[in-house]
């Protein structure tokens, strides 16, 4: 999971929303895991979409980017393979050889074969994760709003991945509207149609907007009035020191799981460091460097007993 803007640091607690112990559900606490799994296949479903239509030459242009920034499919599939080789072995093998080689996806039908991977996985799929997922699929680096803005700073890739990214929300916004109040579903509506205006159709337009953050006043809106009509809290760095927790106890599951089935213990520990990176790591850098500088050095290194001990520490620094 990419550096995200659901962490909303110390300073924003989220568009008109009180503090987040209000929510009937926490997605986030509750399966942050197959959130990030969820997330993670989403943005690689984008990856294939853009194959698709960009071809090969496209298709290295956007991995370059994302490469860049450790990102990208290669570093998606470190956060579902060993999940998904449990379910479909055949299909997360088949994954792999399409995208795991950190150069253009290749394979005949890529869009076919993230579908069996979504259909094998156990991901969630109640209304607050479904709105997490297009919280993230909003926010998220490789979104909706973080695509505008690379795309108006002259990134050819961007404004596609952007399009099939709105285009998802909206699919996944369907299936929610009609449990949404009618005065919620069509404030949600308008923000969308407000995103339409800025991805105008599947070829970027001739001008974008003059201020490429409109995007993302606009998506961090829409996120805050899905909490409203799901009654979810979707900012899972709205409380640093809850936000580390977080972090510490997916790292502490998955360094239990190491000895008996160290691949899904490895892939705990790739979800504990991309939440870390998404919505800790800026906030501790600020108050705490010296403790940042440790638990970097921890998933760096691998080595749980200093990981832990310096997760540890840096909750306590981001704690009341």
């Amino acid at each position: 999971m990419p550096r995200i803007s659901l962490s909303c640091a110390f300073l924003v607690l989220g568009p008109g929303i009180a503090g987040a112990d209000g929510y009937a559900h926490a997605p986030f606490r509750d399966d942050p895991v197959g959130l990030a799994q969820a997330a993670a296949l989403e943005r690689i479903a984008l990856a294939a979409q853009v194959a698709a239509v960009a071809g090969p030459s496209g298709a290295a242009e956007d991995d370059e980017r994302e490469e860049d920034e450790a990102e990208g499919p290669p570093h998606d599939l470190s956060l579902i393979r060993a999940t998904l080789a449990a379910t479909a072995p055949e299909v997360a093998q088949a994954l792999v050889a399409a995208f795991g080689g950190g150069g253009p996806p290749a394979g005949p039908d890529l869009t076919a074969l993230v579908e069996q991977a979504r259909a094998a996985m156990p991901l969630p799929r109640a209304p607050g994760h479904r709105a997490a997922l297009i919280a993230q699929l909003l926010l998220e680096e490789g979104g909706v709003a973080e695509s505008y803005e690379k795309a108006a700073e002259g990134d050819g890739g961007a404004y596609l991945t952007g399009w099939f990214a709105l285009a998802r929300v909206k699919a996944l916004w369907d299936g929610l509207a009609p449990q949404a109040a009618p005065a919620q579903a069509a404030d949600v509506q308008a923000m969308l149609a407000m995103l339409d205006r800025l991805y105008p159709g599947q070829d970027r337009p001739a001008r974008l907007s003059p201020n490429p953050e409109d995007a993302e006043s606009i998506a961090q809106q829409t996120v805050g009035l899905l909490e409203q009509a799901t009654d979810a809290d979707l900012y899972p760095g709205r409380d640093p020191g809850a936000a580390a927790g977080l972090v510490h106890r997916i790292a502490s599951e998955g360094c239990a799981r190491l000895d008996a089935d160290p691949e899904r213990g490895a892939e705990d520990l790739a979800v504990a460091a991309a939440y870390h990176a998404a919505i800790v790591q800026d906030t501790l850098s600020l108050l705490a460097p010296g403790r940042a500088a440790a638990v970097a050095a921890g998933f760096e290194t691998g080595d749980c007993g200093p990981l832990l001990d310096a997760l540890s520490a840096g909750q306590q620094a981001l704690s009341p």
